[in-house]
């Protein structure tokens, strides 16, 4: 995920870890149940600033020049976001998609049910068709749409039916912006957010530079011939512990939830 130590010890322990702690305990445990809590002020500050935090970091090891002032943007206005949430839905939008379990035909590659519960990764999508810039970030069973304009305004076909959250307002993750998952399978199929290797064996990457991150989140699994080992790109096979709960290797990303 995010390896630079990016921000000072009490920004990253006591601001943002109070915000992750908030969000971990109302949201992220049982992100389908949560309703008003996604309009929580605690919820939006976290959120545009895991967006902050991963602008930061494209600045850093991004070689594409094109990236760089989109990754500009990104940062200032989601840092603007979480020190004045009246910014959300005016400047800066975000649409949460909450992974629940795929189980009709789709473009999704199959093993995709065990990687979007476990995946980490990130993209910057530069203006096309019509749309704006995006950053598209994924954390583990949710994928985050970060826009600088309004979606639902662009009149794109797919993109009308999105919802977005805003300070106070009530998110329905049972039903919202599901077809994320279909505007995006191109980026989900290759990893999530690009990272691929050719190999079964997919060593994890950053999704940035494109380089192994021996350190990253590893995972094993005790069924070797599960469909699902096939959908660990940009993470290593990944193992399930007996009882179904994924057994931590080791990581260096310093934010975690």
């Amino acid at each position: 995920m995010i390896t630079g130590p990016y921000l000072c010890q009490k920004c990253d322990n006591e601001v943002f870890g109070g915000w992750e702690n908030d969000f971990s305990q109302a949201v992220f445990r049982r992100p389908l149940a949560a309703t008003h809590e996604w309009g929580h002020d605690s919820t939006l500050k976290l959120l545009f600033s895991v967006c902050y935090r991963y602008a930061i970091h494209s600045l850093v090891v991004d070689e594409n020049p094109a990236h760089q002032p989109i990754a500009v943007l990104f940062r200032d206005r989601c840092k603007a976001a979480f020190q004045n949430p009246a910014q959300i839905g005016q400047s800066i939008f975000v649409y949460p998609c909450v992974y629940q379990p795929i189980t009709a035909r789709c473009d999704l590659r199959p093993g995709i049910n065990h990687f979007l519960t476990m995946g980490l990764s990130d993209r910057l999508r530069l203006p096309s068709d019509g749309l704006p810039n995006r950053y598209v970030i994924q954390l583990p069973s949710m994928i985050l749409l970060f826009s600088e304009a309004d979606l639902i305004a662009t009149g794109v076909t797919g993109y009308t039916g999105l919802v977005d959250l805003r300070p106070g307002l009530v998110f329905n993750a049972k039903t919202s912006n599901q077809q994320l998952l279909g505007l995006y399978a191109e980026l989900i199929n290759e990893g999530g957010a690009g990272d691929t290797t050719p190999s079964d064996r997919h060593e994890p990457l950053d999704s940035l530079r494109r380089c192994p991150r021996p350190n990253a989140l590893l995972y094993e699994t005790d069924l070797p011939n599960s469909p699902d080992r096939q959908a660990t790109s940009g993470l290593a096979e990944g193992k399930l512990q007996r009882g179904g709960e994924p057994r931590r290797i080791g990581h260096t990303a310093p934010y975690s939830m």
